[in-house]
């Protein structure tokens, strides 16, 4: 996003026959560097550090999530995305529950994708990373990598209601943010999890929330989206560009979700490893993640066990298929 906002000052300048004038951060990348090490011999940094092998002691650190294909030897870096507009109708729905129910709709989407994945593997000990910035205000205007992930680490227990679990989610991301700074990294070593050259250490799958115009200094949004859910982005004199998904896995991951928010509406994009998944199966999961989301928003208070993954669809094609396989004896 600064990116974006310093190029399209630096365009009107030259177009305007003015010097362009970008005021330099008065902070570098070393200077960031010097802050996380003192950050991490700090107290506060000692007792983040103590929280996180705390959470993630005894963690079942593998997802086996079942694939399409067999698992090579070694991790590889082929990709898909699927990307698809939440309908207005879902979204709507959402927010007035989350309103109702007082959980934030990044902890609700995140929890429900929790749910999906237990639906999936059958696990309940569950682990999912999520990137946080890494750096505050000061570093805002530094280019550079600063993206620090963090665990959001969840007992998703059948017995227990939908209130019950939120309320577990809330306090697990609000504890997860609050030691965010401490250097993921580090916390993998002092973890010492068995490593494997065909998955990532700790966690196989993220999910992203990113809030496209949080950033902007424009009065008009900064991004939007098409109804086939591609993301353009209005640079006022430099155009509209189209945002282009680059077919390479940018990470070591299995599957990525991410919801993209805009002012009124969102998108789920999802990255997937297409070395073990065919694009059937990710659309797939994207139909059950939005029926638990449409079931929990109609029903919070019902128990985990009773929730559903099966759309519509899915439903009468069972029914159709037992239909065909009954027969009707004359007695």
């Amino acid at each position: 996003y600064t990116f974006a906002n310093q190029l399209s000052d630096i365009y009107f300048s030259l177009k305007n026959n003015i010097n362009p004038k970008i005021e330099p951060s008065k902070n570098t990348y070393i200077d960031f560097i010097n802050w996380q090490k003192e950050f991490v011999s700090s107290a506060e940094g000692g007792s983040q550090m103590s929280y996180w092998l705390d959470e993630l002691s005894g963690m079942d650190s593998v997802l086996d999530l079942p694939t399409d294909f067999q698992r090579r030897d070694e991790l590889s870096g082929d990709s898909g995305y699927y990307c698809v507009n939440i309908e207005g109708s879902l979204v709507s729905k959402v927010n007035k529950y989350a309103a109702k129910v007082e959980v934030p709709l990044f902890t609700l989407y995140l929890s429900v994708y929790h749910l999906l994945l237990q639906k999936y593997t059958g696990k309940h000990d569950l682990s999912i990373g999520t990137p946080t910035a890494g750096r505050d205000e000061s570093f805002s205007e530094v280019y550079n990598y600063f993206v620090n992930p963090v665990v959001i680490r969840s007992n998703v227990d059948s017995s227990k209601s939908v209130n019950d679990y939120f309320s577990l989610m809330i306090d697990k991301v609000k504890n997860a943010f609050d030691n965010k700074d401490y250097p993921f990294p580090l916390i993998a070593e002092k973890l010492n999890f068995s490593r494997s050259s065909n998955q990532s250490q700790i966690f196989q799958s993220t999910f992203v929330w990113e809030n496209i115009n949080n950033f902007n200094k424009k009065e008009n949004d900064l991004a939007s989206v098409g109804e086939d859910g591609k993301i353009f982005w209005d640079l006022d004199c430099l155009g509209v560009w189209e945002r282009m998904n680059v077919p390479q896995q940018l990470d070591d991951f299995e599957i990525t979700f991410k919801i993209y928010k805009f002012r009124d509406s969102f998108v789920l994009g999802v990255e997937y490893n297409s070395d073990l998944y065919k694009s059937s199966t990710i659309k797939r999961m994207v139909d059950h993640y939005f029926k638990l989301i449409d079931v929990i928003s109609d029903n919070n208070n019902c128990k985990l066990s009773e929730l559903t993954l099966l759309t519509e669809n899915e439903k009468n094609a069972n029914i159709s298929r037992l239909s065909n396989n009954i027969k009707i004896v004359n007695i």
